[in-house]
């Protein structure tokens, strides 16, 4: 355990008052008993030395005052030995302090610069002796395991910041103590927050003053920031790559020469006349911008698309001209983000060719790097006019045929509504009891027939609208709201949740409402809450009634389960899977049922942190 420092001052005084009355009463008791003035002097260094150690110029005192007990002592008492000699053995005392004052403090100095060095190194570093136990940390190491320093303290290494080679052959200390010099690893080692850190560790041997290893010094260098960077990197390169083959997907020859390019890419990155040879042939538009905006490579697709010649580039262009202004602030802004290495994937903006008129585009760009900071911007900008007219016209044949299914729906709904009508009059004036099974299955089959009508006029209106951010909170009450649900206490705890799903996410919840209603039994409560996962969020809808049983957790969500009670489950699953999440039931029955609804990451925000 470490002792205060304010406890140590205490116990170094007490020794000193100790010493000091040890001296005074050799000094009485040789002048006194053994009436000589010579041999007990020499207890006096002992005082002297610890005192101008400990406390340094000002322990010169302690001489300072036994010079004078013993110069007192002698006027006191008058022995064998002459005054002169006295003086001479009170200078020798402030001589000897002084010098051991002026040691202590010149090692005191030295102590401190190199306690300077070790707690300021850029890297985290311990001490961990033979028994695996933790001597010492520097504040670098603090800060990079999220501990304080009196946690550190009487613990085990591999409790403080454990790894994959703890209790290993690999471990740093075994592997010293088994006569090797230097040990470098990189491995992934645990904060006190439980946060995976990747370093990359260095142990040398820790000897001691007789040159033994007495355990090791360990160097820990954090490289988070270069993973994240690789992967970063690694991210940018496939993003460009998928750009490329998108590009050149209509072109066989073009995407055989990016196929035979793409194997050569140290190459292409080191030859800047291949890499203006591949620009050039590249039927879209290729472009540089420095750190101003200012356009410096351009490929002559980029000209004649936008209509500028080569002089009107020579004289210097904004890429920000091409720009139609109601994207330009937008613009500026992904130009920053891509200049900070954030990655963008590919950006719709409307372009603006030099005669005003403009074109829909999406850019894929990336930073330019130089000397480890970025110098500009290179990207590609692909017209996607066609691809938005064909859009257009799937939205146009997407709502006529919607608009066809609603009234071919109505119609059929209507016929078979008068069908059912007829076949329940003829059913009242049936004479013959043996037709009466018959008239009973045509009237099942139309019941039948209006359940698919239903369901096909439901599962039609999936997807028909793109996905939008939507409040759970909201969502959930307009849900209810077409529900008596008086007989039920709700518990909310969403607010501020938004998740990015089909506009049809009220009727999620109206369902699960719903089946609480029909089938809850015994339900007096709802509750819906979220938890926030490794891999997104978990959105959760449970109530208090009979739950489900174990064998029909998943057929409850099938189109045609018993009575048909799964047809509203059904669609909600089609809801959900549209942006990407799934539902499952996990309750028991007895104890009532509870929903999960996977949300994954990037599908949902807080309002609040917007």
């Amino acid at each position: 355990m470490k002792i205060p420092a304010s406890d140590k001052e205490t116990q170094k005084i007490i020794v000193m008052t100790a010493l000091i009355a040890f001296s005074c009463f050799l000094t009485a008791y040789f002048h006194l008993v053994f009436e000589t003035c010579t041999i007990f002097t020499h207890f006096f260094y002992f005082p002297i030395i610890l005192a101008s150690f400990w406390w340094k110029k000002k322990g010169i005192l302690v001489a300072v005052f036994l010079s004078g007990v013993l110069i007192a002592g002698h006027m006191l008492y008058s022995g064998d030995v002459g005054i002169n000699e006295d003086y001479f053995r009170g200078y020798s005392f402030m001589l000897v302090s002084t010098v051991v004052a002026l040691l202590s403090e010149r090692v005191a100095r030295s102590h401190a610069e190199l306690d300077q060095i070790f707690q300021t190194a850029a890297d985290g570093m311990w001490v961990v002796d033979k028994d695996f136990n933790v001597l010492r940390v520097n504040d670098t190491f603090l800060e990079l395991v999220g501990i304080s320093r009196d946690k550190t303290a009487g613990r085990k290494c591999y409790e403080v910041f454990p790894g994959p080679r703890c209790h290993t052959p690999g471990c740093s200390l075994t592997r010293i103590l088994g006569g090797e010099k230097h040990v470098e690893d990189e491995v992934e080692k645990e904060r006190a927050d439980g946060k995976k850190i990747p370093c990359i560790v260095t142990a040398t041997p820790f000897r001691g003053p007789d040159g033994d290893v007495i355990g090791i010094v360990e160097d820990f260098r954090d490289i988070t920031e270069r993973r994240q960077a690789e992967e970063m990197l690694q991210k940018k390169h496939e993003d460009l790559e998928a750009a490329c083959e998108e590009i050149t997907a209509t072109e066989e020859e073009l995407r055989q020469n990016y196929n035979d390019l793409s194997k050569t890419e140290k190459e292409l990155r080191e030859s800047e006349r291949k890499y203006r040879d591949l620009v050039e042939l590249l039927p879209q538009t290729v472009f540089e911008i420095d750190e101003k905006s200012t356009l410096t490579i351009v490929n002559p697709i980029a000209l004649k698309s936008f209509g500028y010649t080569q002089e009107d580039f020579d004289k210097g262009m904004n890429a920000f001209e091409v720009i139609a202004p109601g994207d330009r602030d937008r613009a500026r802004e992904n130009v920053q983000r891509v200049l900070n290495r954030e990655p963008l994937g590919g950006i719709e903006y409307t372009a603006v060719r030099k005669d005003g008129s403009t074109f829909p585009v999406i850019i894929y760009a990336d930073a330019i790097i130089q000397d480890m900071r970025p110098v500009g911007i290179r990207g590609i900008l692909v017209d996607i006019t066609e691809r938005k007219r064909a859009e257009t016209a799937l939205n146009r044949a997407t709502r006529k045929l919607n608009m066809l299914n609603s009234i071919a729906f109505t119609e059929i709904q209507n016929a078979v509504f008068s069908l059912s009508g007829y076949f329940e009059l003829e059913k009242l004036d049936l004479m013959d009891e043996k037709m009466r099974p018959f008239l009973n299955k045509q009237i099942g089959i139309v019941r039948t027939i209006t359940e698919s009508l239903k369901f096909a006029n439901n599962y039609q209106s999936l997807g028909l609208k793109s996905p939008v951010w939507q409040s759970i909170q909201q969502s959930f009450l307009f849900g209810i709201s077409h529900l008596d649900i008086s007989k039920l206490s709700r518990k909310l705890n969403v607010e501020g949740l938004e998740i990015y799903a089909d506009p049809l996410l009220e009727n999620v919840f109206f369902t699960l409402a719903e089946n609480v209603v029909l089938h809850g039994k015994t339900a007096t409560e709802i509750a819906l809450f979220y938890q926030e996962t490794s891999e997104g969020l978990m959105l959760v809808f449970e109530d208090n009634g009979v739950g489900i049983y174990e064998d029909r957790k998943e057929k409850i969500f099938n189109r045609r389960y018993e009575e048909k009670k799964g047809m509203g489950l059904f669609l909600t699953r089609e809801i959900l899977e549209i942006t990407g999440m799934t539902i499952k039931e996990i309750g028991k029955h007895g104890k009532g049922a509870r929903f999960e609804i996977a949300v994954p990451k990037g599908a949902y925000r807080f309002a609040e942190k917007m």
